[in-house]
């Protein structure tokens, strides 16, 4: 049997990851809050390049001028399947999590249901893990189901020392400020309910004592400003749109009725009306167990979070106190519980019937439903999505500039497209999509933008909202850069402060349309690559060369 649990496993994850293996670098990758961020994960022509420790520090890639302590990367175990190269690290790394990930949820249905078929745990599990997860979050909720099997058997007096080595690994391999925030109290919550149950359980004190200290020292760049440098930070700056209660009401119900971004779970076609559906038959035979309604409200509790954290009223209390956390992803935690709850409700009916060869075969029809519906949004878009991961970082294009332009000595500005694709070349940028930087250096960028900003209601909100993308932005082009194959703008009138970028050491600026006026304000154009099939972006490059009156008249 163990071999046919491994076979039939091995068979899922490779339909699962097969589109990447006909694609290759073909395939597409999310580009939101993911490769347009990949200067966050410290990519650099192509791997893995930024220092992870104060006596390696090196200038950094995008941000000039800031403290050394915003150019170290955290420590996490993806960082060394990157060394290796982008592409290849990154399939590496999806399938790594997600078969922790796999093993966490098995054998927890193992654990909720002694006498179920392997197979058929084979098929839950595997339906939970192939979710579309956000993929720099790596465990942070593909490897809740391993975590939470940790401290069951930690309450339980068993398997001490492989909980202790999971709660290391997700330290290591999860996003602290994503998910980890939230873990916390919740394990202090589940520490005390136990100790009242039982008597102290030193174990269960000493795991959250462990990841706490393992959490720190993953995240340790955060931590040494936090306490130490106290350098005020772009997070206290942040001017989020507000809400009325009716709005609160209807987000709420809007992210029950959709799958959230950065936390997909797909759960409104089948997982809720037969949840549903299972729930009244329970409930019928008096089946029903108090943590499925525990659950419920966990859920309910997390969405409404999230959209009272903009109510306007809570939202100027919280800005008063100056903390920089927008703790309303909380919802992240649902994709975990619908799937949870769904699993619970089918093994305890499972548990219950007569006809369990039946009901069996209802399961697995849900399940196989449900892997079709995830898998498709991952491994199908794998397959269609756009742009392709060759077309977002374009190698052989930048190659051809890097011909006429000495990448060592450049930093260059970007208008149109994502910084982090000219990071990914090699190129050292001025700006990029930088969740936590100094706000000092907000303040500087902002008076590089600020003119095309004020020619625009939208951008000036986005960039004042928490500014973490911080792009040299156009009021024509806007701040869709996803797509450059459509609603493309040919010419644009730039009113960019280019002596500001200067005095940031910025070279030469890289723009998708043509400049118009960049005789005026001291910009040389040096090459124009034309789209066609073997260039998917449309590239201007320009040197700033030296500014005479009249420009720097204009820049004032």
């Amino acid at each position: 049997m163990k071999k046919k649990i491994v076979l039939f496993s091995a068979l899922l994850f490779l339909l699962y990851f097969l589109p990447y293996f006909l694609k290759g670098t073909g395939s597409y990758i999310l580009t939101h809050d993911n490769l347009n961020q990949l200067n966050m994960q410290g990519i650099f022509d192509g791997k893995f390049s930024a220092p992870l420790f104060p006596f390696t520090i090196s200038e950094d890639f995008t941000l000039p001028t800031t403290h050394a302590i915003f150019h170290l990367g955290h420590l996490k175990l993806d960082k060394l399947f990157f060394s290796l190269g982008y592409f290849n690290g990154f399939i590496f790394n999806e399938f790594f999590y997600r078969l922790l990930g796999f093993i966490g949820f098995f054998f927890l249905i193992g654990f909720i249901h002694k006498k179920l078929h392997p197979l058929l745990k084979i098929l839950m599990a595997f339906c939970y893990i192939a979710l579309p997860f956000w993929s720099q979050g790596n465990l942070s909720i593909a490897g809740l189901p391993l975590l939470l099997l940790a401290f069951i058997y930690l309450k339980k007096r068993k398997n001490i020392t492989i909980s202790y080595l999971i709660i290391i690994l997700f330290s290591f391999y999860s996003n602290l400020f994503f998910i980890g925030i939230y873990l916390l109290p919740i394990m202090f919550t589940f520490a005390i309910w136990s100790f009242q149950k039982n008597h102290f359980n030193k174990h269960l004190l000493f795991a959250i004592l462990l990841f706490l200290f393992c959490s720190v020292i993953s995240h340790y760049p955060v931590f040494t400003n936090m306490f130490f440098l106290k350098i005020p930070t772009n997070r206290i700056a942040q001017n989020l749109t507000r809400t009325n209660l009716i709005d609160v009401i209807k987000q709420t119900i809007y992210l029950f009725l959709h799958s959230p971004q950065l936390a997909h779970s797909y759960h409104i076609h089948l997982i809720v009306p037969s949840s549903i559906v299972v729930s009244i038959v329970l409930l019928i035979k008096r089946e029903w167990q108090r943590f499925f309604s525990l659950i419920i409200v966990l859920i309910a509790f997390n969405y409404f979070c999230f959209a009272l954290f903009f109510y306007t009223p809570f939202l100027n209390f919280y800005d008063k106190l100056n903390l920089g956390f927008n703790f309303s992803r909380i919802y992240v935690f649902n994709t975990f519980l619908f799937y949870l709850l769904w699993f619970c409700l089918l093994l305890t009916l499972h548990k219950i019937s007569n006809k369990k060869r039946i009901i069996t075969i209802i399961i697995t029809i849900f399940t196989l439903f449900q892997i079709s519906i995830n898998s498709y949004n991952y491994s199908g878009k794998i397959f269609f999505g756009k742009p392709s991961f060759k077309q977002f970082t374009s190698t052989a294009q930048f190659n051809e500039i890097k011909n006429i332009i000495n990448v060592e000595n450049a930093r260059i500005g970007c208008i149109g497209f994502f910084p982090a694709v000219a990071n990914y070349n090699g190129f050292r940028t001025i700006g990029s999509f930088s969740s936590y930087y100094p706000l000092s250096f907000k303040q500087k960028f902002h008076e590089i933008i600020k003119n095309e900003l004020n020619k625009s209601i939208e951008l000036k909100k986005y960039f004042n909202n928490k500014g973490s993308a911080l792009f040299l932005f156009d009021d024509e082009i806007g701040r869709n850069y996803t797509n450059q194959q459509i609603n493309v703008v040919e010419t644009i009138t730039c009113e960019l402060k280019i002596i500001e970028l200067n005095k940031l050491g910025t070279t030469h600026i890289f723009s998708t349309a043509e400049i118009l006026n960049a005789d005026e304000i001291g910009l040389s154009l040096i090459l124009s690559q034309v789209k066609n099939k073997d260039n998917y972006y449309r590239l201007f490059v320009y040197k700033i060369v030296n500014n005479d009156l009249s420009g720097q008249l204009f820049n004032e």
